[in-house]
């Protein structure tokens, strides 16, 4: 059902060719928020993806997104992270869009989408993997189906297991 609640936004962007776009669905819990003083507490933000993207030797870029996927302003590293819609580029490669809704449906698990705005095997898809990657040690059971598979979730770690420490395609 999850992918169902998506596809309708990915096809948009779904096609051959250069143009193309792989989609993976996200189940997620809120992480809980960490302590960064004994008074002041602090939510896992946008910010922290964008680092570990620096940290593998991206330069990533963040603009928040409307609910049609458009952009519309760049967008606060400080934000929240569960609750961002924004669309992560690197010059050098390309974009991927990022949608981590907070709204939890029922039992506190959440949907959300990474859309790779390219091909498979290209430097955009190797992007996408890597902030597949990232996601999954920042937020909490974090599992993930590509959106035209009939395969259920698996585990980010499996997904993203054949990555390299760095990307290859920068």
């Amino acid at each position: 059902m999850g992918k169902a609640l998506f596809r309708g936004r990915s096809e948009r962007t779904r096609g051959g060719g250069a143009t193309g776009a792989i989609d993976y669905v996200l189940s997620y819990r809120r992480p809980t928020p960490r302590a960064i003083s004994y008074r002041e507490m602090r939510e896992v933000q946008l910010g922290d993806l964008l680092d570990a993207l620096r940290a593998v030797g991206y330069a990533p870029r963040a603009q928040a997104c409307d609910d049609a996927g458009d952009v519309v302003s760049d967008a606060d590293p400080r934000d929240a992270l569960v609750g961002v819609h924004v669309l992560v580029t690197d010059a050098r490669v390309g974009a991927v869009r990022l949608q981590l809704p907070d709204q939890p449906p029922g039992d506190d698990r959440r949907l959300g989408q990474l859309a790779i705005r390219g091909e498979e095997d290209s430097p955009v898809h190797e992007l996408g993997l890597f902030a597949l990657r990232a996601l999954g040690r920042l937020l909490v059971e974090l599992e993930a189906a590509r959106g035209d598979s009939a395969l259920g979730p698996v585990a980010v770690a499996l997904v993203t297991a054949a990555l390299g420490e760095r990307p290859e395609r920068i």
